[in-house]
């Protein structure tokens, strides 16, 4: 499995970007604007913003921490653009399901299962060195 050295986080309002600051170190997170498409009307639609973050075993365990905080609902899912060799981005949709029981551990295997994550950064995510 190839490792995801970058990923971006789509989507995210600004409770969220507060929560991901908390969560994961800022040498592996930045914020961007998410420029919305143009739309037809006057509908309105609250600012969001991207976070790209460096996979690194502390980012991926701050993923997961925040993550665990919308344990609450059944299944939690994130839009993220995994960066590729070449450069480019694929996006996917990341779901874990969730419960009472879940743990950090858990949410970590899930997401690093779905973004490819190198097996050596997912080991020392959940304390397996």
């Amino acid at each position: 499995m190839e490792s995801v050295p970058e990923v971006r986080v789509l989507g995210l309002r600004t409770l969220d970007q507060h929560e991901l600051r908390d969560s994961i170190p800022t040498d592996n997170l930045t914020f961007e604007p998410q420029i919305p498409a143009e739309r037809a009307g006057t509908s309105y639609e609250p600012a969001t913003v991207i976070a790209v973050v460096l996979l690194s075993s502390a980012a991926l365990n701050g993923l997961a921490a925040w993550v665990l905080k919308k344990r609450h609902r059944k299944d939690v899912s994130i839009e993220i653009e995994k960066k590729k060799p070449d450069g480019s981005y694929e996006r996917v949709a990341v779901t874990v399901h969730m419960s009472e029981s879940s743990t950090k551990a858990d949410v970590v295997r899930a997401v690093g299962a779905q973004l490819g994550v190198d097996p050596s950064v997912l080991a020392a995510a959940v304390g397996n060195r």
